[in-house]
């Protein structure tokens, strides 16, 4: 049976088309590498001198002083507090309530917690220094004890804390006295237990402490004497039932024992009574940690501890690295890295009680007493 010509037309219409050879492809013009990518070295100048900015604006051990204040700040407990004296973040000062730390004219703490506590500010500390060694000469340490006239707990000073911060404890029965021992034997205490949590196990001594380079310790019995230039710190805000609100002595000691002059007779009578430690004055009952840092001037050139074998990555780390440290900082101006005034030129202003195992004269009570 032979097919009809049309249909022999339309199988040969969807037949596949077929070719002798391949068919050319479509031509594009040719593209040049990008510019950068050939030659970096425009981009990577600009980081880097962006980098030197920001270091030298903020050197990055004041972000890793920062850090570790708010560190020793959880470490220490809700009831301190800490404050920039200077405004440059180099030098910072943490109060704390000392009935979050001791018992009421006692210079041990409270339990065995606060110790753990005491010893976790000491090893932020010795890891804070190694840090920043890069950058800082030394880390300063200062631990001052302030008493409101309470009773002192204890007919002995504290002598053992005495010969191992090189200090001379008064000894008398009168007020001022006592109080004095009081304040110093409690920094001494506290002081000694950070200190020695900077060391190594079983390594802690006067000479040991002594010997470690670039870091300095000392202990100062702050007594009654700023307190008493302002007597209301050793009362207290406190809102009646009415709302009404009057100040109350923060206990009921009479003036001829250990207390301050007693606020006026009406005042005192609106108060409530029982407890006779009727509130917590932190101002007159307080411990504080001073912490410096001496930084030696940045130089112009980039120096940047972080290193990388491609010039790129390197100048990327570091300007990430000089970022962070800028953003952390952002309020702070910049850091004055020379000493501008020589406080420990009168190096004990109000005769308060020192101690320390170095015989610099570095931390000296001038430069805790004229924060204030």
């Amino acid at each position: 049976m032979r097919a009809h010509p049309t249909l022999l037309v339309l199988l040969a219409a969807c037949a596949p088309v077929t070719y002798s050879r391949a068919p050319d492809l479509p031509a594009y013009a040719p593209r040049s590498a990008d510019r950068h990518a050939a030659d970096p070295s425009g981009p990577r100048a600009r980081v880097e001198d962006a980098e030197r900015s920001l270091h030298r604006r903020v050197p990055p051990s004041v972000a890793l002083l920062r850090d570790s204040v708010e560190r020793i700040v959880s470490q220490l407990g809700e009831r301190c507090t800490p404050h920039n004296p200077d405004g440059d973040g180099l030098h910072w000062q943490i109060s704390c309530a000392t009935e979050t730390l001791f018992a009421l004219g006692a210079f041990e703490p409270a339990d065995a917690s606060v110790l753990e506590r005491w010893r976790a500010v000491g090893q932020t500390l010795a890891q804070l220094q190694a840090d920043a060694a890069a950058e800082a000469r030394t880390l300063r340490v200062a631990v001052s004890g302030f008493a409101d006239h309470v009773r002192f707990a204890s007919d002995h000073p504290c002598a053992d804390l005495a010969r191992f911060w090189g200090a001379t404890v008064p000894q008398g029965t009168d007020a001022r006295t006592r109080n004095a021992a009081l304040s110093f034997c409690r920094a001494a205490r506290m002081g000694q237990e950070i200190a020695c949590a900077t060391l190594p196990a079983g390594r802690c001594s006067s000479a040991t402490l002594a010997g470690r380079p670039g870091l300095a310790f000392a202990v100062f019995g702050g007594s009654t004497t700023v307190l008493d230039d302002a007597p209301e710190r050793f009362t207290t805000a406190v809102t009646l039932a009415g709302g009404e609100a009057v100040r109350c002595p923060c206990h009921r000691l009479g003036a001829d024992e250990y207390g301050p002059p007693p606020p006026a007779a009406d005042a005192l009578a609106a108060c409530p009574t029982g407890d006779a430690r009727l509130y917590a004055c932190d101002d007159a009952r307080r411990v504080e940690l001073d912490v410096w840092l001496d930084v030696d001037p940045r130089p112009d050139a980039n120096t940047c501890a972080l290193q990388a074998a491609e010039p790129n990555a390197r100048a990327l780390v570091c300007y990430q690295d000089g970022w962070r440290a800028l953003s952390h900082q952002s309020a702070l101006p910049r850091p004055r890295t020379n000493v501008v005034r020589d406080a420990c030129a009168t190096p004990n202003p109000r005769a308060w009680i020192e101690g320390r195992v170095r015989t610099d004269g570095r931390p000296c009570a001038a430069e805790v007493s004229v924060a204030r």
